[in-house]
Formats: C-alpha cells, structure tokens, sequence
C-alpha cells in the first residue's frame, strides 16, 4: 500500500503533483488493478473549493474508471472544532466529509465502452441545447 500526502502546495500546483502522481500509479498498476484515494475538500476565503471533483478528473483522463465513490462523513473533529469555535459569525457551512474513490485499471480497451459512464470517455459529450 502507498500512502501519499499532498499538503503545504498553492491550488494548481497541487493539481500538477496529482497528476504526475496518477499518471506513475496508472503506470505501474496491472491492468485490473484497483487504486483507493481518500480526498478531503477544503475552503479558500470563505468559498468551497471542490478539490475531490478535480482530483478525480485527473484520475479519470489518465485512464482510471471509476468503480465506487465513498462519502467519509467526519465525527467530532477536533481541530475543526477548535478552529472554527472562535469565529461565531462565519457565514458558511462546515465541511465534515472527504470522498473515497475506488477506481481500476481497465484490463483492455474496451472496457471504456462497457463502463462508458463511469470512465472520461463520456464526459467529452455535449449538448446541442
């Protein structure tokens, strides 16, 4: 099992490192091969920033399809609590979940259209609305 923590980076460059982190791991993993990654969301100035959704973007368009999504309902954080128990006016919800996803290495091509829902393949399509 490899654990990896990616904190301490600014938004995009946090992004870049995920990328080039999926793109080893679909690398080396056997095709069938499943990856777990447990992501939390975060807020910057007061705005929810969907962290979990664009790391899962990143999954999906280096090859990964997605197999389950696990939302980790958090109990009596401490930090959090501490931390956000001083500011009694915030004007936002709390974020108490991280997402688990479970995906897998496609065993051959045509898996992507077998599973075409839950791979990048089908988020290219559009609306002729």
């Amino acid at each position: 099992m490899l654990q990896l923590r990616i904190t301490n980076t600014t938004g995009n460059h946090s992004l870049e490192l995920m990328d080039q982190v999926a793109k080893e791991i679909y690398r080396v993993l056997k095709p069938g091969g499943y990856l777990g990654i447990l992501i939390g969301d975060t807020r910057i100035h007061k705005h929810y920033v969907p962290i979990s959704h664009h790391v899962l973007q990143i999954l999906l368009r280096r090859g990964f399809i997605l197999r389950e999504e696990v939302v980790k309902i958090q109990h009596k954080m401490k930090t959090t609590r501490e931390v956000w128990r001083k500011l009694r006016n915030r004007d936002f919800l709390l974020i108490y979940h991280e997402k688990l996803f479970i995906l897998r290495k496609p065993k051959n091509t045509g898996e992507y259209k077998e599973y075409r829902y839950s791979s990048y393949i089908n988020l290219n399509w559009r609306s002729d609305s």
